[in-house]
């Protein structure tokens, strides 16, 4: 879809850099080496550290990434295609140790990964944007341990326990 020219190139360039500042969503840009060459505050918070703190990280590098199983996505998108990450566990500390400011750095996250291209089709920057899905995923956790709780306790009563619905009718 087509941006309507404004007219005003300084109104058109804030008011992109407001949404990539803005957003909710971890924005990390990359060059096509694999170097960051920019972060939102999204990104910074979400991991702890400043864009400066990670000058000498490279992605195609991460270990932690290639272990996860998720490199291949992350190849895709400095390849040229989109690419969506499956959820992983992801831990600053384990890649840049004792970097982040956060109490509890390990955060659950879903990403897309796309490229910036030129108008001959060469990749220019390369984008990576995280969901963090770390509350979502432990609630899960929760239900998850409650339910066996739940059923264990069934299972190894001494008494006899049933349900019914309100007509009498025995439903287990």
């Amino acid at each position: 879809m087509p941006v309507k020219d404004s007219g005003n190139q300084e109104d058109f360039h804030n008011r992109f850099l407001a949404i990539v500042e803005q957003s909710p969503f971890s924005i990390q840009i990359m060059s096509p080496d694999g170097y960051t060459i920019q972060v939102n505050k999204a990104w910074e918070e979400l991991w702890g550290v400043t864009l400066e703190q990670i000058k000498d990280y490279n992605i195609l590098e991460d270990r932690q990434l290639i272990k996860n199983g998720v490199m291949p996505y992350i190849e895709r998108g400095f390849a040229g295609e989109y690419s969506e990450i499956p959820s992983i566990q992801y831990d600053p500390n384990e890649t840049i140790p004792d970097l982040t400011a956060n109490i509890e750095p390990r955060r659950w996250t879903k990403a897309v990964i796309y490229p910036i291209k030129n108008s001959e089709g060469h990749v220019q920057e390369v984008v990576l944007m995280h969901q963090d899905i770390t509350e979502q995923i432990q609630a899960k956790e929760k239900i998850k341990a409650s339910e066996l709780r739940y059923r264990n306790l069934l299972e190894n009563a001494n008494d006899i326990i049933y349900s019914h619905d309100l007509s009498g009718k025995y439903l287990s």
